[in-house]
């Protein structure tokens, strides 16, 4: 015979089963020829500086940085692009902090998904970088269907 607690979580989660309850947000950010860094609301960290080093604290977090070679000359990639991926993020406000490492006009993408795995807008902000510059963002971010993604520049280079 199954407890009362046990019986009660069954009951609890039964219509979280039924109703399809899978998670399937996630948050990305990218940008080209810059470092990047998201920090959340506990002040973890995903991203790197741009030099390789990636940090991961935020959890399930990754980096990503895509960088191609020329297959025909051989000649090493000239740009490269970051991306970085917090599946099933927290709601709440994140900083997203940009740094330059060369004299570059990028554009900073935020393209999310809610809960139910429908899109959400897509914040698209062009930023002027110098290489040392630094510009900090402010991401209001809600998970739930149908929610707006909101980014407000918080410095300038």
């Amino acid at each position: 015979m199954a407890s009362l607690g046990a019986l009660t979580m069954l009951t609890l989660s039964l219509p979280l089963f039924l109703a399809g309850a899978q998670d399937y947000s996630t948050l990305s950010v990218i940008i080209d020829d810059a470092g990047l860094f998201v920090i959340d609301a506990e002040g973890r960290r995903a991203g790197t500086a741009g030099d390789g080093e990636q940090i991961e604290e935020i959890p399930s977090s990754y980096v990503y940085r895509d960088m191609i070679a020329n297959d025909v000359t051989g000649e090493p990639a000239k740009t490269f692009t970051i991306t970085v991926g917090i599946p099933q993020p927290a709601e709440g406000i994140y900083r997203v902090i940009v740094s330059g490492v060369k004299q570059t006009v990028s554009n900073l993408y935020v393209d999310a998904y809610a809960t139910d795995g429908s899109r959400l807008p897509v914040i698209e902000t062009p930023i002027d970088l110098e290489p040392g510059s630094v510009v900090e963002f402010e991401l209001r971010f809600s998970p739930a269907p149908g929610a707006t993604p909101e980014l407000k520049r918080l410095s300038a280079p």
